[in-house]
């Protein structure tokens, strides 16, 4: 028992009598009464007869009352965590850390732990993936540098916390001291320094209408689109239903073939033109 009271008040920073008082504020005393009786040899062979499915309910009983035991407030967690209270909150509601809701306040588990964050960026790569996130697409940028940030804008869009990775890439005040331009890539890595993890989500989620009526336009936000989504021209041509010659003749001129065929391309690429170019028919 010395080892078990040990090992609770090393992992949750409080004594068993700090954890059972929390308890009882929050759920009301126990009232207890033991009597001891004597089993007959026949009542012990019942006890170890007993079916596996009666203590497999018996252990999760138990789970459920260790689960109490270790669960910590939000001031508790975010202590732990090394975020701010409203921080904490965040993560809970996000599903990112484990946590339930009792009443009006959450409550964290005690196995929580804070979420990885990404390795902070070279300045230049931070201009980058600022400059792609303001253009909404990769123009300017060729071979490695395409390749690498595409992929980061993947990760951005897919991660389930766009705000600590933006903070990992950007350490507090990177983007003024390298002198990235104050664009909507740099908007977005000040709110996420700023904690508002909605504002973030949301940006990152809306689909802005594409103004695409240059043909050279129409041919940069596919080409763009189709790294960031981490497709092959083949693999655009196939999800799209046509072929990899009129996916290259799209990226390279902006041309296209049919009305129909290039709003497959889009909506494959979750593209949405406020305008395009007037279509050509070939003769």
């Amino acid at each position: 028992m010395a080892l078990l009271a040990a090992e609770m008040t090393a992992k949750t920073g409080q004594t068993p009598s700090q954890r059972y008082a929390g308890l009882a504020a929050n759920f009301g005393h126990s009232a207890y009464a033991r009597q001891d009786a004597p089993a007959t040899r026949a009542q012990k062979a019942k006890l170890s007869s007993l079916e596996a499915s009666a203590r497999a309910e018996c252990f999760q009983h138990t789970q459920i009352l260790m689960r109490y035991i270790c669960d910590m407030k939000i001031r508790e967690a975010a202590n732990r965590l090394g975020v701010s209270e409203r921080r904490a909150r965040a993560l809970a509601a996000s599903g990112l850390i484990p946590a339930r809701k009792a009443g009006t306040t959450w409550v964290v588990s005690d196995a929580a732990k804070r979420p990885g964050r990404g390795r902070p960026l070279a300045p230049a790569a931070q201009r980058q993936v600022t400059e792609a996130l303001h253009n909404r697409s990769l123009i300017g940028l060729r071979g490695h540098d395409r390749r690498r940030t595409a992929q980061r804008l993947r990760t951005l869009r897919s991660t389930s916390d766009p705000v600590l990775l933006l903070r990992g890439w950007f350490p507090r005040g990177a983007a003024l001291r390298h002198g990235i331009p104050v664009n909507f890539g740099y908007r977005l890595v000040a709110l996420a320094h700023q904690g508002k993890d909605l504002e973030v989500r949301d940006l990152l989620a809306r689909k802005t209408p594409e103004y695409l009526r240059a043909p050279e336009d129409l041919a940069e936000i596919v080409a763009s689109e189709r790294v960031i989504n981490g497709l092959s021209a083949a693999d655009l041509a196939t999800k799209s239903e046509t072929t990899v010659d009129v996916i290259r003749t799209l990226e390279r001129s902006g041309a296209y073939t049919s009305p129909g065929t290039l709003r497959r391309i889009l909506h494959t690429l979750d593209v949405s033109p406020a305008a395009l170019p007037p279509f050509e028919m070939s003769t």
